[in-house]
């Protein structure tokens, strides 16, 4: 059966006109709660791959140096010391391929390997190995664009993470241009509805109040 009363009205009616806009609340929290999050990721992943580059720029150059010093003075204590460079390159590398990279810099990066453990090879076999070493100018050519591939990655999440955030604007710019127009147009409805009754209601105590006591209430 149809709501009758003005009380049941009146609960329907503010159900109805509330629905909307909780609905808005809601998908605007979880939208803005998803954004944040992603944010934040970019914000760690941004900062991470910095750190992973200039460890790498900074590790190449320790090697270099290591590497021509071994090259002069063969001694096996240098050689130890280019191991623990490459110990720590290699976890600089493994840093930065933790993250969204592109297709230039996973290739760049799996030359830098390969071509650091060729290195790192002749390096060992130091017998009839010159004083100076392709490799190690293959390996300076492949680590220096990688500071700015990771600055055009960073620059291309940030430039999708502004996309984002317009699409969520306009769509909760289109939230609030539907469901709260909505929420009027049923909250007018029951004003109605309930007012009816309270008009009614009215003239029946006017009457009673007249005196007129011919017309059922």
């Amino acid at each position: 059966t149809l709501p009758t009363s003005i009380v049941q009205l009146a609960r329907i009616g503010f159900l109805l006109a509330t629905l909307p806009l909780s609905v808005a609340l809601v998908s605007t929290f979880v939208q803005i709660d998803n954004l944040s999050e992603q944010m934040q990721l970019a914000v760690r992943d941004s900062t991470q791959a910095v750190g992973a580059s200039r460890a790498i720029m900074a590790q190449m150059l320790n090697m270099e140096r290591s590497t021509g010093q071994y090259l002069v003075l063969r001694d096996p204590a240098v050689l130890q010391r280019y191991e623990n460079q490459r110990g720590q390159l290699a976890k600089a590398i493994g840093k930065l391929e933790e993250l969204p990279l592109g297709e230039s810099l996973t290739d760049r990066l799996e030359q830098l390997r390969r071509q650091e453990n060729a290195l790192y090879n002749k390096l060992r076999s130091v017998v009839g190995t010159p004083k100076h070493l392709e490799e190690q100018h293959k390996l300076t050519q492949l680590v220096l664009p990688i500071p700015l591939e990771v600055t055009q990655m960073i620059t291309q999440q940030s430039n999708a993470m502004t996309r984002q955030m317009e699409q969520v604007q306009g769509l909760l710019l289109l939230q609030a241009v539907g469901l709260i127009p909505l929420a009027l147009i049923l909250a007018v409805i029951f004003s109605v509805l309930i007012s009816r009754p309270l008009q009614r209601l009215g003239a029946a105590i006017h009457r009673l109040g007249s005196g007129e006591f011919t017309t059922p209430v």
